[in-house]
């Protein structure tokens, strides 16, 4: 017993004359090692733009934003509104920076309030993707653009549905908020989303200038209106202009005539295929609309 206490106090002075200093003052405790911190969240490359016309979003936009979650890191989700009063009610606060989401909203998911009349003055670029009259803003829009402005809101607060006619229009009317992702894509907000970082192969990004994700007709050779991806830059931004009713000659005379809207896919995939540009298309998603008619 003896014996062992002995050993006991051997060893308690050695550590203690570990704490202390050669003259055998008492050191400072050695600090642990630093636990890393955590490394931010990645940031996505991709941005899917999904402009909004009315005065609230649909009843089911909350379940497409909270499906929206998984692909957090891969594809943010830019939800750009003529009426800022469109946000749901419980998450202005988030939006405006005083509070925290509510729990359908993940942070992927950005409202941008644009207002009418710039959500007007951006759609009036559509016909001059090439020209001088595009500017990095609307205080310096040009008078030529003015006429085709005023009938684009006049056409927006008629029928917001109009607004699927520029969807392929969207690497240059909403430039601005583009600049820091390398592509950009347009889609629905009536879908769930799901992780689309296990969708997006590396060659989509970077072998391809466009590529569209169908449910199983790519014999139709359309760019869906649910999810095309662009790369973000001058070719692609504006193969568009190869659509004959979003010309400058066309595109105010059939908004003042109060044309029926036309769907962008049937001429915007043949634009494409004159662009020359590398175009995929391929079966990523499954829908439960009919087709009526179709042998399929």
């Amino acid at each position: 017993l003896l014996a062992l206490c002995a050993a006991l106090y051997a060893c308690g002075t050695l550590l203690l004359g570990f704490l202390r200093d050669d003259d055998g003052a008492p050191t400072k405790r050695r600090r642990s090692a630093a636990v890393p911190k955590t490394a931010p969240p990645k940031k996505a490359d991709v941005a899917m733009v999904a402009p909004f016309v009315g005065a609230r979003l649909p009843a089911f936009f909350k379940a497409f934003a909270h499906s929206c979650r998984a692909s957090a890191g891969a594809v943010d989700f830019l939800v750009l509104l003529s009426d800022p009063g469109a946000i749901p009610s419980e998450a202005r606060a988030f939006a405006s920076g005083k509070g925290p989401p509510p729990p359908w909203l993940p942070s992927n998911v950005k409202f941008v309030g644009v207002g009418e009349n710039r959500f007007a003055r951006f759609h009036a670029r559509i016909p001059f993707p090439q020209k001088k009259h595009l500017f990095p803003g609307d205080h310096d829009i040009d008078e030529a653009r003015e006429p085709l402005a005023a009938a684009l809101l006049d056409a927006f607060r008629r029928n917001g549905r109009q607004l699927v006619e520029y969807k392929p229009t969207i690497g240059i009317v909403f430039a601005e908020y583009l600049k820091n992702y390398t592509h950009w894509a347009f889609g629905d907000v009536d879908v769930l989303v799901g992780d689309l970082g296990r969708f997006l192969d590396a060659d989509e990004l970077r072998a391809f200038d466009v590529v569209s994700y169908s449910f199983g007709d790519n014999w139709r050779a359309y760019a869906r209106g649910q999810w095309t991806l662009h790369r973000n830059g001058p070719r692609a931004n504006v193969a568009y202009a190869n659509c004959p009713f979003l010309s400058e000659a066309e595109l105010e005379s059939r908004l003042r005539r109060g044309a029926h809207y036309e769907s962008a896919e049937g001429c915007y995939s043949t634009a494409l295929k004159q662009a020359k540009l590398r175009f995929k298309i391929v079966t990523k998603h499954f829908t439960d609309a009919t087709q009526h008619g179709d042998a399929d």
